[in-house]
């Protein structure tokens, strides 16, 4: 049985009851279990979509899009096909985790097949012999970060531009619990490894956090002052008033400070970091505490020179961070940097579905910890981390995190007295 702490969390099976191929889902699903401690949701079509159009099932409809959204695996029942494409078009456009689609044949239709299964034709055919065989192509992603592109569909499409129907929250504040990996793995959590932290709203207004990650592009050209992405909010907090308080000229601290680390490279690859001090003088230091800013390449500009979109490799962005503030703490001499506020990386300008980056997050996160647990000496990428802040714009965001953070084996700890309610 593997690890708990390293299993796979939860899957869901899209079949029907008397499916053909319940043999195969059967054998497929104790494979899961017994090798990932996989835990299994069932979600049968007849039930979800029955054929009485009156009887409206909308609870369990609500139910499966949750699950197609949040669960690491599905697995897909191509015996019935319309409902099951109908499904699997669900968690194309709301998830980049691995789908596999079970086929009773070779002849089954592989649309949109590579992103669905990892496998070299698209779909395992259950008429094989060896089809179980198979399998650990599928699934081999599982106790690692995906290595996928995290961009959303509609961005990909040419409609750059989506209004939100969504309002963000109104006031900035923590979230009011706290989160720590279950070292156990049991039912009686042991909550060990930093604490995860959720930050409301604005970042403008965060406090107690030693470094803020600014999510920048490539080019590491920060946004202007006047713009509204966090970007910008960052560079504006961390300049420095000149002269009197009625004069409205500021020095670009931040700016100047990451220009210098950048030097004459015109263009960094994505996860590449640069770590710059935060000005005494400045806001972001005297108000919101923050000593450094971690600059990270997270998006690329597009081609066409429209805006920007996801870099994907959330996975190395995350660690590049942690990394980067351990070479700090040498350079310091061991002092500060505890604590990081990281934003949804790449899921503003960048256009990466927030349901996708806070999957990806998650998950980097959990096996960053869930690795320095199991041998902090060798492991050092965490060494002194004790607090990890993300941030919710809004409410849906809020969401996705506290619900990723239950399916990856962390559990709810209060926060600590004192900390901003």
């Amino acid at each position: 049985m593997t690890n708990p702490v390293l299993s796979a969390g939860r899957c869901v099976v899209v079949t029907t009851r008397g499916s053909r191929l319940k043999a195969h889902i059967d054998a497929l699903v104790a494979h899961l279990q017994d090798t990932y401690s996989m835990i299994v949701d069932y979600a049968y079509l007849e039930e979800i979509f029955p054929p009485d159009e009156d009887d409206h099932r909308a609870e369990p409809f609500e139910q499966l899009v949750h699950q197609l959204i949040h669960n690491q695996f599905a697995v897909v029942d191509l015996c019935v096909t319309a409902d099951a494409f109908y499904v699997m078009g669900i968690r194309h456009s709301l998830s980049n985790a691995p789908t596999l689609m079970l086929a009773p044949n070779k002849d089954v239709s592989t649309v949109a097949n590579a992103r669905f299964t990892q496998t070299k034709h698209g779909y395992i055919d259950a008429s094989n012999s060896d089809w179980m065989d198979q399998i650990p192509a599928v699934v081999k992603y599982l106790n690692r970060p995906l290595e996928a592109e995290y961009q959303s569909d509609l961005r990909a499409t040419g409609a750059y531009k989506v209004t939100p129907l969504e309002r963000p929250f109104e006031v900035s504040k923590l979230h009011d619990v706290a989160w720590q990996m279950n070292a156990s793995g049991n039912t009686v959590a042991k909550a060990a490894g930093p604490r995860i932290v959720i930050w409301e709203y604005q970042i403008q207004h965060a406090k107690a956090f030693d470094v803020w990650v600014n999510s920048e592009n490539t080019f590491m050209e920060m946004a202007r002052f006047w713009d509204r992405s966090v970007s910008a909010q960052i560079r504006k907090l961390g300049s420095v008033r000149r002269g009197a308080l009625n004069d409205d000229s500021y020095k670009d601290a931040l700016g100047l400070a990451l220009a210098e680390k950048v030097g004459t490279r015109s263009q960094v690859p994505v996860g590449t970091v640069f770590m710059t001090r935060t000005d005494d003088a400045s806001t972001l230091s005297s108000v919101n505490k923050v000593s450094h800013v971690a600059h990270l390449a997270a998006v690329t500009p597009n081609k066409v020179g429209d805006g920007f979109s996801s870099g994907g490799e959330i996975d190395k962005c995350v660690e590049s961070v942690f990394e980067e503030m351990r070479n700090e703490r040498k350079r310091q001499r061991g002092r500060g940097l505890h604590s990081v506020l990281f934003p949804l990386i790449g899921s503003g300008d960048g256009g990466a579905h927030a349901a996708f980056v806070a999957h990806q997050m998650v998950i980097s996160l959990r096996h960053l910890i869930a690795r320095h647990l199991s041998d902090p000496k060798k492991h050092k990428t965490l060494d002194q981390v004790n607090e990890i802040g993300l941030i919710a714009y809004q409410r849906s965001h809020l969401d996705f995190l506290r619900r990723e953070l239950a399916n990856n084996d962390f559990v709810e700890v209060p926060l600590r007295s004192g900390d901003d309610a």
